[in-house]
Parts: C-alpha cells; structure tokens; sequence
C-alpha cells in the first residue's frame, strides 16, 4: 500500500513538473516546426493561429509590396527593327498647308528673286553671340516687396466674337465677363486752367543812364522789306510697289491649301477653290501629321484645355474646348488632330522625335499654333483669378517672375508658327506601317512619363530654370541653373536634349515648351499675328 501510495506521488509530482515546464517555455506561432509529416499542416502567413481567448494579437512582420519597376528605363529600346528618317518622316507632297500673312499666289514659280516677300521684308542678320562664361552669381539681398498690386485684366479685342452656343460645328471660345470697357476722358477735355493770381505786383524794372550822355544817334531808317520766293512745289513721293501685284490671288492668313511639289524656297499648292500656284513657304504652317506621323498628338486645347494656374482651376478656361482641332485626315487615314508649325520648324521637330525613337520613347505634342483668340481668353481669365487667389496671384508674379512668362499678355510665337508644347512617353508596344508607300513608325501603345509638373500648369512649379534667361538667345539657357524640380527628373532632362539636339530652344519658365529661333529670325520683319483658326484639313496620300 505503501509502495502505490509512493508511485502515485511520483507521478503527481511529475506531472506538476512537466506542466510547469512548459509554462515557462510558451512556444511562439512562429517558432512551430513541422515534423516529416505531412507539409500542407504548416500555417500559411495569411491564416491566424487562435487559442482558446480567441486570435492571436501577436502582429505578424509585415511584408513591404513589391515595387515596381522605374517607368523611365535609360536601356529601354523600340521591339521594331526601323531606319531612322533623316529629315521627314513623309515627303510634302500631299501635306496640307496654311499662309500665317498674306500671300501671294504666283500662278509661274518666280526666278531668282523675283515676288520673294523675303527680299521686301528682308530680316537682319541675327548678330552672332559669344559663349558667356559660366560665372558664379553673387548673392544678392532681396529687394523689399512692393505693396501688392492688381495685374490687369487686358479687355477682348474689337475683333473676337463670342463663343458659338453648344451645339455648333466649330466650338469657339468660353469667355467670361462682358467685355464691356469703362471710358475714360481724353486728356484735356476739362479745358486748360487760368494760372492762378497771386495777388502781388509784378516788380518794376528801372533803367539807369549811362554815365556819360553822348549825342543821340540818328534813327537808321527801316529794311525794304524784301518779296517772299515762291515756294518750290514738293515732288509727291514715289509710291512704293506693290508686292503683291500681278498675283494669281492674294491668300488671307489661315487659308488653307494642299501642297502639291517643293522647288527651293517655294511649293506649288492648290486652294480648296481650286486654283493652283505657287507660294513662299518660309510664310507658311504645314501639319505635322502629314509628315511626322509617328508623334502623338494630344491637343488638349481643342477638347479639355488643361490649363491650370498653381493647381487650380482657371475659370471658362480648364476643361473648355478653346478651338477646333481635329478632321478626317485622308492621307493618314483616321481622324488626327490639325497640329500645324512653321515648315522650317517642322523638319527641327521630326529630328527630335527620331532622337527619342531612337531611346525608345515618343514625343507627345499638346500645341503647335495656337489662335490669338484663344491666347488672350487664357490671360484674361488667369488675370482674373489671379486677382481674386493670392496664392494663384503668387505663383506667376513672384520676382523674378512675372505672368508674361506663363502666358503672354499680347501675340505670342504660338500664333506665330515657331513654339511647341510637348512632353514625352515610353513607347510600350509600336510597328512599322506603310503610309502612301512609305515605311513609318506607328506607336501602338505608350505612357507618358511623370514630368516635373502636368502639362499647362501656368506658375513658376513648371519652370525649366531657377530664374528667366533671354528668349531669342540660342544660348543663354545652357548656363542656366535648373530649378529642383527639373534637375531630379530624368524623362524631362531626357525631352529638352532631344529637343536642343535639334536645334529647338527651352523656355525659362515652362519645362514643355520649346521654340524654333532659326525659323523666327526667317519670318521676324513680316510674320502673322494668329489672328485665325485651323478648320481645314486637304491632306492627301503623298
């Protein structure tokens, strides 16, 4: 009895002992192993191990998601096997055409010089500039800031109408307010004010005689007066000939007409009414579809502006179809935006689109030409705003900033023909189509890059540099210090050295705008004001 009573005790005490063990050693989730049983018992990560208190709060290690890969890939190459195009991607022939000034329509092709608007309106020689020396500036105090002053709203000129009602073909422009003009007195019209009397005396003048009187003087008798000539008649002037004299027709800016052959520095063209001549072309658009059709092409403006000032919404502006932009292209085949520029411009640009095709990526073109109305309904509408936001007002007219580098406040080289706003995209998917017999690259696919801002944000975020830098200078920009935004971007650093490589020109203050000085300088003493709108598309298969 004994003996059991002793073996009982020993297991009782056996048992407390391996309870107590394994209090002391709780085993955690994490650390359960698996035997060489059966493998599918292992909890997965995304089961919960529970007892009998219900979950277990322990927190599992989180695992950080995958990134995913850089959208800018400097190795990235196109999947296509294609001969870069020297020069245009498509011959002008076929390409449609517009006259930005009056022009003349030759029905011969003149020899030499003769009827060339470009000798009557012969442009200066640009004066060539020296490479400045990059120079560390000083630093310079800031000068206070003036009292904040009100940026004018400029008034609608004389010559815009209003906005078609929704509805109509050709969608015009949102424009606020009445466009009514407070009139101000013309400058003396209250009259000229007597001078006012001072009530004293004017002080008399006294002559003192001369010391000595000596004999009067006889009176010395009075000139003959002597017969006026008669006035020699003034020649009338030569009058100056008349450039245009003996023209075939003279074309108003905007015409529209479809290219039909080059010959030095003119194209045989015929008008949509059917008459066919010859033209100057360093004074003409031609649409970059026609002959760069492997650009994409977004004009934004002519659907959905996507102007915006410091983020914010820019009234009858964001969202607002500001012209009419797109057409049945029969050369192409589809229906393509109408993205028209100078044609020396043109061949700047197709050279910079070969340099990204070449790296795998694609120009995406928002704006070439861009109406004078549409130009002048953006600053009257950010003015406004401007007034009435202060960090809108902020954001365009910090020094040394003001809001003519945004968006100019009179005619601009938009409507000028020589300027391009663009950003750039990788080309995901693309094949070599056929166009008139010609092999050109056709971008199937493709996403944009994430830029320093999006496209169109009118403020100083956007600006290429940290301060302005001269406009008409092809060099000035390269010493230039880029604003932070601009230098921790590859795509956009990537877009301006296809761009300058060709020959195009950054603009201090929007990092997608870029400018053709060489076709500016062609046009500088005879050059339109945009004063029309792209309707027309006369494209053929070239």
């Amino acid at each position: 009895m004994m003996k059991l009573r002793n073996k009982l005790y020993v297991l009782t005490l056996a048992a407390l002992l391996l309870n107590l063990l394994a209090a002391c050693h709780a085993t955690d989730p994490a650390e359960i192993t698996d035997g060489p049983g059966d493998a599918s018992d292992k909890p997965s990560q995304s089961q919960t191990l529970s007892g009998p208190e219900g979950p277990d709060v322990s927190e599992e290690p989180s695992l950080e998601p995958t990134p995913e890969p850089d959208l800018w890939d400097p190795e990235h190459r196109l999947e296509i096997s294609f001969t870069p195009a020297k020069g245009l991607e498509l011959p002008v022939s076929g390409a449609t055409g517009y006259a930005t000034v009056k022009l003349p329509l030759w029905e011969e092709r003149p020899q030499e010089e003769e009827g060339k608007l470009a000798t009557i309106y012969a442009p200066p020689e640009p004066i060539p500039e020296p490479a400045p020396e990059p120079s560390v500036e000083p630093s310079v105090e800031p000068a206070p800031e003036p009292p904040a002053e009100t940026i004018p709203v400029p008034e609608p000129p004389a010559d815009i109408t209003p906005a078609p009602e929704e509805g109509q073909e050709a969608p015009g422009l949102a424009v606020d307010g009445s466009g009514a003009q407070a009139e101000a007195s013309e400058p003396g019209t209250e009259g000229d004010a007597p001078p006012a009397e001072t009530g004293q005396e004017e002080p008399l003048v006294t002559v003192k005689p001369p010391a000595e009187i000596t004999a009067e003087p006889s009176p010395e008798p009075s000139p003959e007066p002597t017969a006026e000539p008669t006035p020699e008649p003034t020649p009338e002037p030569t009058p100056e000939p008349d450039p245009m004299e003996g023209a075939l027709k003279v074309l108003e800016p905007g015409t529209a007409f479809t290219i039909l052959r080059e010959s030095g520095d003119w194209w045989q063209v015929r008008t949509r009414g059917g008459e066919t001549g010859w033209v100057e072309h360093r004074y003409c658009l031609i649409n970059l579809p026609d002959v760069v059709p492997s650009i994409v092409y977004n004009a934004t403006n002519a659907y959905s502006s996507a102007f915006v000032s410091s983020g914010k919404t820019i009234p009858n502006i964001t969202g607002k179809a500001l012209y009419h932009g797109k057409e049945d292209n029969p050369r192409l085949g589809y229906k393509e935006f109408m993205m028209p520029v100078l044609y020396a411009m043109a061949k700047n640009v197709a050279q910079a689109q070969q340099n990204a095709l070449a790296e795998g990526n694609t120009i995406v073109l928002y704006e070439g030409y861009r109406p004078y109305t549409a130009q002048m309904a953006v600053v009257r509408n950010l003015s406004a705003l401007a007034n009435k936001d202060s960090e809108v007002k902020a954001g365009i007219s910090t020094a040394p900033w003001n809001i003519s580098w945004f968006i100019a406040t009179g005619s601009s080289n938009h409507q000028e023909g020589y300027a391009m706003d663009v950003s750039l995209a990788k080309v995901i998917r693309a094949h070599v189509g056929k166009i008139g017999g010609y092999d050109v690259v056709q971008v199937d696919e493709y996403q944009e890059y994430d830029m320093p801002t999006d496209i169109h944000e009118l403020s100083m975020a956007a600006a290429t540099y940290t301060r302005p830098v001269a406009i008409f200078s092809t060099t000035a920009w390269r010493y230039a210090e880029m604003a932070p935004a601009m230098a921790a971007n590859e795509p956009a650093k990537a877009l301006q050295r296809y761009c300058t490589q060709a020959k195009l020109t950054p603009l201090a203050s929007e990092w997608w705008h870029f400018n053709d000085l060489a076709a500016y300088y062609q046009i500088k003493s005879y050059h339109g004001a945009g004063n029309f709108e792209i309707t027309t598309c006369l494209s053929v298969a070239p």
